[in-house]
């Protein structure tokens, strides 16, 4: 079709996995060939390294990143297995990724050599462009009590076929910290008309499932559905893609990949 655009979206554990090995993420994300990807977990080394921006230059597209908290990222595991992840990691907190900025980390990992030794850098949200962006700006949804990152939406303005289409990226904070909380300010910020007679996408790791997802945001239609957390063996859509009603939803599918603990969402769109 020739008004149609692609959009997707996907949380990259800062291009490591858990045991603190690089991943090929920007290859796995080059391969989803959407004109706009929205980025979670987007690592920006103390140099400007990150895979939002190295995807960029691969695929020739602009693109804009947003800190959410700073930290480190951890260097590989002596004792890395054959998985994708630490068993021990939802016990101990070592994901490779010690955000700690807002939320100082405590305990025997905050005194462990691998943190002492990890590489400084920022955590954030990220969008990729290879449509023409006329605008940009930064929402403030604040911080919860128990959240390790001040959250922030990325919404981005695109020249995308049939019109000018305006795209929220998010990352919210995990389910019992505080995401219903965040996704209800989002919906204000936005405002109700945004899902009935708006242009507007949201996308990112919601940490929310579906059904109190269209409680929060009465309104907007699911792109895609399908289980995107944990990638090895899902069972819960935590990785949204939403959309307003001016839209139609051409194709939607959650996409196999293996660079994260998520799995990507990609919808391709038309406006009406």
């Amino acid at each position: 079709m020739h008004d149609a655009f692609s959009v997707a979206t996907y949380n990259v554990h800062g291009g490591v996995d858990a045991w603190g090995r690089p991943v090929d993420a920007v290859g796995e994300v080059a391969r989803l060939e959407a004109d706009v990807i929205l980025l979670q977990e987007n690592w920006v080394t103390q140099t400007g390294d990150s895979v939002a921006r190295s995807l960029a230059e691969r695929v020739g597209a602009t693109v804009l990143e947003v800190p959410l908290a700073h930290g480190r990222r951890a260097r590989p595991h002596a004792d890395a297995g054959g998985d994708w992840h630490r068993h021990r990691a939802f016990l101990d907190g070592d994901h490779a990724l010690f955000v700690d900025s807002e939320l100082p980390l405590r305990g025997s990992l905050a005194s462990s050599d691998r943190f002492a030794d990890a590489e400084p850098g920022s955590w954030g949200i990220a969008v990729v462009s290879r449509l023409p962006v006329t605008s940009w700006r930064i929402l403030d949804l604040g911080r919860r009590q128990r959240d390790r990152a001040h959250r922030r939406v990325l919404l981005v303005q695109v020249a995308a076929p049939g019109g000018m289409v305006e795209i929220a990226c998010v990352h919210m904070s995990h389910l019992i910290h505080g995401s219903p909380v965040q996704i209800r300010s989002l919906n204000r910020i936005l405002g109700g008309r945004s899902a009935t007679h708006g242009t507007t996408i949201i996308g990112g790791d919601m940490n929310c499932w579906a059904t109190p997802l269209r409680l929060l945001l009465p309104g907007w239609q699911r792109a895609a559905s399908g289980p995107t957390w944990p990638a090895w063996r899902p069972h819960s859509q935590l990785d949204h893609l939403l959309v307003g009603r001016r839209f139609s939803v051409l194709s939607g599918s959650v996409i196999a990949a293996k660079a994260s603990d998520h799995l990507p969402v990609k919808a391709t769109l038309a406006l009406r």
